[in-house]
């Protein structure tokens, strides 16, 4: 009682301090035109909640060689680049319409393909080689090559692989289909059904919504992780 008691004493509190929103008809003393203030309705209404930060356009991962590698995505356009720090020099890692022209080689409709490399959420390997990339339910997986791109559709059914990750030597993937975990070798197309009683009830590799929410931020619902060996 007395922990349950102290909770709503200091959550009582933060309420009471945070400012009240104006309503449609009044705008308080010393308010900019134009600025919303901070209240509850504004951080967790359903339709009336406000987006106070913009997601950053720019995403950024240190290279094996120590280069830095920029992810740059804005509306209608994504740019890839190699920032090499001792040179300040920038230079293209990969082109977003080369990738999409390999993936439409292989069958996925072009505004698909677009609309699923543009925003540049790519899972890479290790040696930041490889990537994947999912449209739709199908899953590919994109090689960076002295001779250029090289695209393989990895997925045989077209439902939904969530959360997939390279193995360590990145020569195998696994990943979530329903609640089911799977693992395809890239060197064969493969695929191996790992788990086989996944349901509602039953949720294998795949986290629970109170790990989710309390314990991974809402930053995963990924529950497996590969063996530093990449065998299992």
């Amino acid at each position: 009682m007395r922990k349950t008691w102290l909770t709503l004493v200091f959550t009582t509190a933060l309420v009471a301090q945070l400012p009240v929103a104006p309503s449609s008809q009044e705008e308080p003393q010393g308010k900019a035109r134009g600025t919303t203030l901070l209240s509850l309705e504004s951080l967790y209404h359903p339709t009336k909640k406000v987006a106070f930060l913009e997601a950053p356009k720019s995403r950024y991962n240190w290279l094996p060689d120590g280069a830095l590698l920029e992810t740059r995505a804005e509306p209608g356009n994504l740019t890839i680049t190699r920032i090499d720090l001792k040179k300040n020099a920038r230079s293209p890692y990969v082109e977003p319409e080369k990738i999409i022209a390999e993936m439409v080689k292989l069958g996925a409709d072009a505004d698909e393909a677009k609309a699923s490399v543009l925003p540049g959420a790519f899972t890479w390997d290790k040696a930041f080689h490889q990537f994947l990339v999912a449209v739709k339910g199908d899953l590919y997986n994109v090689e960076l090559g002295k001779d250029g791109l090289k695209a393989q559709r990895l997925s045989p059914s077209r439902d939904p692989k969530e959360e997939p990750a390279f193995s360590p030597d990145g020569q195998k993937v696994a990943y979530l289909q329903g609640n089911d975990l799977y693992s395809i070798d890239l060197r064969t197309g493969k695929e191996t059904r790992l788990t086989l009683d996944g349901s509602s009830s039953r949720l294998n590799g795949r986290l629970g919504w109170v790990y989710f929410e309390e314990i991974y931020h809402r930053e995963t619902h990924r529950a497996f992780w590969w063996a530093p060996d990449s065998q299992r």
